[in-house]
């Protein structure tokens, strides 16, 4: 089932520092800062439908070592919530009178959806390992299985290189653009400053 909780991005810095140390490599596989353009760069590499259905699912990768990682990551993450008490918050549809004496079961499976974005923020999504780049994408389901796709490092290093080479010239077409419409509005500002000068004289 699919929770829709949020949480916010910056509030967990203090979890992560601890999942970090308590780890093993943990430097390698979640960071403190947030990777924001991680969507962006890694936009040629999204998991297709299929293996989105997988994942729902609950149909292991064929890398049981990093699904194994990736599930010690979760639970960890999923316990430091718990030990910290962080407030899971529960959907209206929950709180239904029908639904007394199941509070315990919806807060377990919210806070395994907060475990989840966390991850998401803060996870170092690829791993190095015998020359192939792995990639792992959280699931969208709470009860699903991480999606891990493998690549050739070069192949994965020239795909992202193109991404970084596309959002400069973005960048600077965007800047041109900028500079066109600010010089463009400083000219208009002056003709309309001279055009009421010449009125109010007159």
């Amino acid at each position: 089932m699919k929770s829709k909780n949020s949480v916010k991005k910056h509030d967990f810095e203090i979890l992560i520092n601890k999942a970090i140390h308590l780890l093993k490599d943990g430097e390698k596989r979640l960071n403190l800062s947030i990777f924001n353009s991680k969507m962006e760069l890694l936009r040629d590499f999204t998991p297709d439908i299929s293996d989105t259905l997988a994942s729902d699912y609950g149909i292991s990768s064929s890398n049981k070592s990093l699904e194994a990682n990736f599930f010690e990551e979760i639970n960890l993450i999923e316990k430091l919530l718990e030990e910290s008490r962080y407030p899971i918050e529960l959907a209206d549809w929950q709180k239904s009178s029908e639904n007394l004496g199941t509070e315990k079961i919806y807060k377990k499976m919210n806070r395994r959806s907060y475990a989840l974005q966390i991850w998401s923020f803060h996870a170092i999504p690829w791993r190095f390992d015998n020359d192939l780049v792995h990639l792992i994408w959280a699931p969208e389901d709470v009860m699903g299985t991480p999606i891990i796709m493998t690549f050739e490092i070069e192949y994965f290093l020239s795909r992202v290189s193109n991404r970084y080479e596309t959002q400069y010239f973005e960048i600077i077409k965007k800047q041109k653009q900028l500079e066109f419409w600010m010089k463009y509005g400083i000219i208009l500002t002056l003709v309309l400053l001279i055009l009421l000068s010449v009125f109010f004289k007159i």
